[in-house]
């Protein structure tokens, strides 16, 4: 990363003044402000539980850091967001109104836009049953994430495939997906706040209108992408951007 950078050069000297044991995390190096780039860039959504990223986490998390990469990130035309609640840290695409020209934002095919609809759903019926929990979760079941996918989007999806987009959204920070039950073969499903970052109502609303014009019993394992402008999803790769 070139020195010229201003911004840059006045983070990585907050080294020289630190002084340890103040509870301020150290000022990091020029790799790690390379490495939080990437970080976001590829999650999109951090929380403070997930361990290896703890020093992204913290880096990030702190204010005295943070106008730098807020101010790296808006050349992007995107923002550095901290929700207080879940202590989340993510990139959000502001203003649905403003045209995007980054190829990642049509990347989902159409069951992997389907699942992040219905995600989101799951979200807010949490919300207005007051299931939501103090760090802005809401716990369903693989089994209800079925069986809303059939009666908002009438398809089924096979259960490797589901399971393969459920591992992607959990690596953009869209959903927790925990151990199979051996009886009920039914896993737990925690979904993020990450998911109105990666599904805001603007883009509910595209999919929606989307959704019917799609034809009855319409596949959704092909390779056509969802509406145009998706959402800050996953793409196919870890490493792609999210947004």
């Amino acid at each position: 990363m070139a020195h010229e950078l201003k911004d840059l050069a006045e983070l990585l000297d907050k080294a020289d003044g630190h002084r340890p044991g103040q509870g301020v995390p150290e000022p990091p190096t020029e790799e790690e402000v390379t490495r939080c780039i990437q970080v976001m860039l590829s999650r999109q959504c951090i929380y403070p539980f997930q361990h290896t990223l703890s020093r992204v986490y913290a880096i990030l998390r702190w204010h005295g850091y943070q106008d730098f990469f807020r101010r790296y990130f808006a050349t992007m035309g995107l923002e550095l967001y901290h929700d207080t609640r879940s202590d989340m840290i993510a990139l959000r695409f502001p203003g649905a109104d403003k045209k995007r020209y980054d190829w990642q934002a049509n990347r989902l095919k159409k069951d992997e836009t389907l699942v992040l609809f219905v995600l989101k759903l799951a979200y807010e019926e949490g919300f207005k049953a007051q299931a939501m929990t103090v760090k802005g979760t809401v716990e369903i079941t693989t089994d209800d994430l079925i069986d809303k996918l059939s009666v908002v989007g009438g398809v089924e999806i096979e259960e490797t495939r589901l399971y393969a987009i459920l591992e992607q959204f959990r690596r953009k920070g869209i959903v927790v997906l925990g151990e199979r039950d051996p009886v009920e073969r039914v896993r737990p499903l925690t979904v993020l706040p990450g998911i109105e970052v990666a599904c805001p109502d603007a883009y509910m609303q595209q999919v929606s209108d989307w959704a019917g014009q799609m034809p009855p019993g319409e596949t959704t394992e092909g390779d056509t992408d969802g509406p145009d402008g998706a959402a800050e999803a996953a793409g196919e790769e870890e490493d792609h951007a999210a947004v």
